[in-house]
């Protein structure tokens, strides 16, 4: 046996001695870990544990893992040649080795490398971080510093990674059916599952901190206007996430309801500023727990390749942080589960789990879990998907909010059809109400026509109601939301009846009837209230304001307490008449005479509808003396609107063109043009064969 060892001595030596000649002795070992790294990526485990070996040996880890647990000094075989080993080498090694040995299902031998690695990161950040310390206090430039720090963020992350992956290997252990004979060794594999998980919590709470303290010290220092965008974002996030993890036991339940029903709402309605918030961040669509637990061949360049700190605190990583702290919490939940289930099955509970403290907590982690990753992240994710499902399984408890978009869609149904069939309900009744009328009835039928516009005007909601009172007449003003058009209601009664329409209007009452007597439609464009009996409306009819005349009315009094401004435009066109003017200017002059006469009908028409105690004791005398008017419309005039008002027994002429519309005997007519558009003329009732028409 001692002539075996003397000749493997020797060639031990030959080949040092060729590998000092040709290449350096590190990256003979990083090339090594390079070639086993393909041969897992093709399914090649033998042949990749055959080079890890290789490489093993030549880091003198042949023995046991453990030896890097009890040697402080690790310069066993490198150190004979002059050389000092490198950590990140050992921790890559170490990391191959437990990912082919966790795809080959021999999950001992996992366990073991893997707590290597974890004794390794340990000892390698207790070592940069004394190195950073020591560069602070030489005073060394602040890039440098963000750099280590950057690298130190970096391998913190590595650690809380591996701390998942060691837990997620003595959780499969546990459940595996040859431990479930020994009762111990179930019992020790979800301990250590539960007291790494609760490292890796530790350890991520100490990274947030980190970048928290790194961001307020940097918005202090920072000149450059990008950067401070990105540290600003990044600060706020950690505070959101930091205000979830301190949430309460009695809080949480509720807290973690809004956040899945905001993401679920992310989800479907596919927001335009969520997704740009998450662009570049398409992986998290396929992100799973597999893709944490499952290990994956790692290269040397993987490890001790670090950026700019910007990087770690961008959104990608930020978003990489937030779900590592997610799964913390649902690992430390789970495995707190499996060993109070298995306490249960012990005690031959049966199904029935006893909420115990453990239980308590494990389902509070659970929905912080939840919580966290819901309220940060807007995209649909198969890992979100598993936490609500093994919640809403384990704890037999749902967190769906009722969706109250489908109960509004419900509502306006039943409200259109309520509104239709009112509509259909009081046309019939009023048609059947009309052939069979006599004369006696026809003041009700006035009503019920009234009657009919306020609930159409009601029920649509398009309208603001304002109630005003003026010389002992209440003037009802509904102006609309959408248009520029304005309803003006008259009344002449007691208190009582004001009370009334009062209600219908504010409850909806349709069995309320009331006696109107004036309906007046028309523009407005501003409304200004300065006293209880002067309400000014803005009424524009013509927008291009010419050099010589302006022949606008601009305010019309309602009450009429004061004169109108058409007087004086009036006096204006005398004045020019009397100048030598040109052609042109004299037909303009003829054109806005004829408009101010058009004025006159139509204020004589409006003095007569607001000047209502005189029109009710004139009533009988204006029914037999019927009035004709005529209004001519020209294609040269520049109108915008004309509303007109007609009451009870007046007859008019309308002419535009040549074309003609018949005399009509009517109790109420609006017409209404838009733009030398005729567009609407309603006829509520006349009195020809009692027969009702609508144009």
């Amino acid at each position: 046996m001692n002539v075996y060892k003397k000749i493997n001595l020797l060639k031990n030596r030959l080949i040092l001695q060729y590998i000092q000649q040709k290449e350096t002795y590190f990256q003979l070992i990083i090339n090594m870990n390079d070639l086993a790294v393909l041969k897992i990526e093709q399914n090649q485990q033998k042949e990749s544990l055959q080079i890890l070996q290789k490489a093993e040996k030549m880091l003198e880890v042949k023995k046991q893992i453990y030896i890097f647990k009890f040697c402080k000094n690790q310069k066993k075989f490198a150190a004979n040649c002059g050389k000092t080993i490198d950590r990140n080498l050992i921790i890559v090694v170490l990391y191959n080795r437990s990912c082919v040995y966790q795809s080959l299902q021999v999950l001992d031998k996992c366990s073991n490398y893997i707590d290597g690695v974890i004794y390794n990161l340990q000892i390698s950040l207790q070592e940069d971080g004394q190195a950073q310390n020591q560069k602070i206090k030489k005073g060394e430039s602040q890039k440098c510093i963000n750099k280590k720090f950057a690298y130190l963020i970096k391998k913190q992350m590595f650690l809380v990674k591996s701390y998942l992956q060691s837990c997620a290997v003595y959780s499969q252990q546990g459940q595996q059916k040859q431990y479930f004979i020994y009762k111990q060794k179930f019992k020790k594999s979800h301990q250590k599952a539960l007291e790494t998980a609760n490292q890796s919590l530790e350890l991520i709470k100490k990274i947030l901190n980190q970048c928290l303290k790194f961001c307020k010290q940097s918005l202090k220092d920072q000149e450059n206007s990008i950067q401070k965008i990105i540290i600003n974002q990044a600060l706020l996030k950690i505070i959101n996430i930091q205000k979830i993890i301190e949430i309460q036991d009695n809080d949480i339940y509720q807290e973690t309801k809004k956040a899945q029903h905001m993401w679920k709402q992310s989800v479907t309605k596919k927001n335009k500023l969520i997704s740009l918030k998450n662009q570049g961040s398409n992986w998290i669509q396929s992100f799973n727990i597999g893709s944490i637990m499952l290990m994956k061949s790692l290269k040397y360049e993987d490890l001790s390749f670090f950026g700019d700190i910007l990087l770690e605190i961008s959104d990608k990583s930020l978003m990489k942080k937030i779900i590592y702290l997610s799964i913390t919490y649902f690992t430390i939940a789970t495995e707190m589960r499996f060993i109070e289930t298995n306490q249960n099955k012990q005690k031959n509970i049966g199904k029935k789990q006893i909420e115990n403290e453990n239980l308590k907590q494990s389902k509070f982690l659970h929905l912080k879990s939840i919580n966290i990753i819901c309220s940060n992240i807007f995209q649909n994710c198969p890992f979100i998907n598993h936490l609500i499902t093994s919640y809403c399984k384990h704890y037999n408890q749902n967190l769906e909010v009722r969706n109250v978009i489908i109960y509004i869609y419900i509502y306006i149904y039943i409200y259109i059809y309520i509104y239709i069939y009112i509509y259909i309900y009081i046309y019939i009744y009023i048609y059947q109400f009309i052939i069979n009328s006599k004369k006696k009835k026809k003041q009700r039928m006035r009503k019920v026509l009234t009657l009919l516009m306020i609930i159409l005007i009601v029920l649509s909601n398009n309208y603001l109601i304002q109630i005003i009172q003026v010389n002992k007449v209440h003037y009802i003003i509904l102006f609309s939301k959408k248009n520029n058009i304005f309803l003006l209601i008259t009344f002449l009664f007691n208190n009582d009846l004001l009370q009334c329409l009062q209600y219908l209007l504010l409850k909806n009452k349709k069995k309320v009837i009331i006696n109107i007597f004036y309906i007046f439609i028309g523009i407005y464009k501003k409304i200004k209230i300065k006293k209880k009996n002067k309400i000014y409306i803005q009424q524009i009819f013509n927008q291009n304001k010419q050099k010589y005349i302006n022949y606008n009315l601009q305010l019309i009094y309602i009450n009429f307490i004061q004169k109108y401004k058409f007087y004086q435009q009036n006096k204006n066109i005398q004045i020019y008449k009397k100048r030598n003017l040109s052609v042109q200017k004299k037909q303009l002059i003829n054109l806005q005479m004829e408009r101010v006469k058009m004025i006159k009908i139509q204020m004589k028409i409006i003095q007569q509808v607001l000047q209502t105690t005189t029109l009710i004791k004139t009533q009988q005398k204006t029914a037999k003396n019927k009035i004709k008017k005529k209004l001519i419309i020209k294609n040269n005039e520049q109108i915008n609107i004309i509303i007109i008002l007609f009451l009870r027994k007046y007859q008019i002429q309308f002419t535009k063109r040549n074309s003609q519309f018949k005399k009509i005997n009517s109790d109420i007519i609006i017409i209404i043009f838009y733009n030398k558009q005729f567009l609407i003329l309603i006829k509520l009732y006349f009195n020809q064969k009692k027969q009702q028409k609508f144009i």
